[in-house]
């Protein structure tokens, strides 16, 4: 925007009457503002004999004689109707009805015309448009020749007109562009959060003892440790700590945090992060009989946390989510895991008899398993596949469809003998 005091200095230099000093200076405010509101979404192309070409200021220029009559050429498609005194101008000299013109429909391209510049601007009566919002286009006539004409759509309000005519490339208002960076930022963190933004692969962590290794998915150079809520039974400190281990054997020191949600940031350099470790209490040594329960735990590179802060679980890779172990399923005593629930797709795996021992709806009892859920077409239609690693002649199948599991089958090969 360019600046009144430099605008009137400017004028006054040019000389002339006050008055005329005054009248330049405003035009000259108006043009470098956001005058057209605009704005030409349309590409350059060929309609029925004529080449349409959006130049970078968003004018188009014409060849080409018309076929046809040509209606399909719409610079800006159901924008939101305005309000006020506005006009339309951009058609070249000599336009009309029958020849050439600039447009604006009420709704689409097929509502009524409401409002046509052939040359040298129209009013716009937005009371004729009823549909609460219009398109604006450029029509050319049945065998109409256009060699070298230029139209250069605006839309403006007719004060800013009155005081210059002169064509101003579209530019978005301080409220559209807050509008477009807010909008821009939702974009932004809703990638980010569908990304495989958690590097930790467990988020749901609760254990007794000194302490706890959690596996991290490689990630190096800045990162944030966040965590919900964070909650220990040792009574004899403040603080709990975590421990940043790296893949060189090295590792970040202690890492005391309060015990409530909260988060943590730290630079790694170059070193590749393998694991944290959580300890209950303040010492490496002080909680052997202590329970320490984490509640979201998230390892993440510090610029997705300055996007978006928001917990986002485990999902690995390509590469690890097809042929990694997957996510751990661990059932206790208090709290089964049901394998009627698991229709998240991914791989999934439980590390051994006692763990199983509490999950339900599995085909088979006894050890340790791997269980891969499928989508296999549609919507809320699944496969699941569980393997168990002990007995490598069964595969066992089931399907989710109409809010039901199938029944288990099992797929059973006899050893190939060389």
């Amino acid at each position: 925007m360019t600046d009144m005091f430099e605008v009137m200095m400017a004028a006054k230099q040019a000389g002339g009457s006050g008055e005329s000093r005054k009248t330049a200076a405003l035009a000259e405010l108006v043009d470098s503002g956001a005058k057209n509101v605009l704005p030409n979404i349309e590409m350059s192309r060929t309609i029925s004999g004529v080449k349409f070409t959006v130049n970078a200021d968003g004018s188009v220029s014409l060849n080409g004689t018309a076929q046809n009559d040509i209606t399909s050429f719409c610079i800006a498609s159901e924008r939101k109707a305005m309000t006020g005194n506005m006009t339309l101008s951009g058609c070249p000299a000599n336009g009309g009805d029958s020849k050439y013109k600039l447009e604006l429909l009420n709704g689409g391209n097929t509502g009524t015309v409401f409002a046509s510049d052939h040359g040298s601007g129209a009013d716009v009566d937005w009371s004729e448009c009823t549909a609460g919002y219009y398109t604006a286009r450029i029509y050319i006539g049945a065998g109409q020749n256009v060699d070298g004409l230029v139209f250069r759509p605006m839309l403006c309000t007719k004060a800013a007109w009155d005081i210059s005519a002169a064509y101003v490339p579209y530019g978005m208002a301080n409220s559209e562009l807050t509008s477009a960076a807010v909008k821009s930022d939702a974009v932004l963190s809703e990638m980010v959060d569908r990304s495989p933004k958690n590097k930790a692969k467990e988020n749901q962590i609760s254990f007794t003892g000194n302490s706890k290794s959690i596996e991290v998915e490689s990630i190096s150079g800045k990162i944030v440790l966040s965590w919900s809520d964070l909650t220990t039974t040792d009574t004899d400190h403040d603080m709990s700590h975590f421990v940043v281990r790296y893949g060189d054997g090295t590792n970040s020191g202690d890492i005391f945090v309060e015990r409530r949600g909260g988060n943590v940031e730290v630079d790694t350099g170059t070193k590749t992060v393998s694991a944290i470790t959580a300890y209950p209490a303040m010492s490496a040594t002080a909680g052997a009989g202590d329970s320490m329960t984490i509640s979201d735990f998230m390892v993440c590179s510090k610029a997705d946390w300055d996007i978006s802060q928001s917990y986002q679980p485990y999902r690995p890779n390509t590469v690890d989510a097809v042929f990694g172990p997957g996510t751990e399923i661990i059932g206790t005593d208090a709290e089964h895991q049901d394998l009627n629930s698991y229709t998240e797709l991914g791989v999934y795996f439980c590390r051994n008899s006692t763990n199983a021992g509490y999950v339900d709806n599995k085909p088979v009892g006894g050890s340790g398993f791997r269980l891969t859920v499928e989508n296999i077409g549609g919507t809320n239609t699944f496969r699941q596949t569980f393997i168990k690693p002990a007995d490598p002649s069964k595969i066992y199948v089931r399907h989710y469809s109409t809010s039901a599991w199938s029944a288990w089958y099992v797929f059973e090969g006899t050893q190939e003998t060389q």
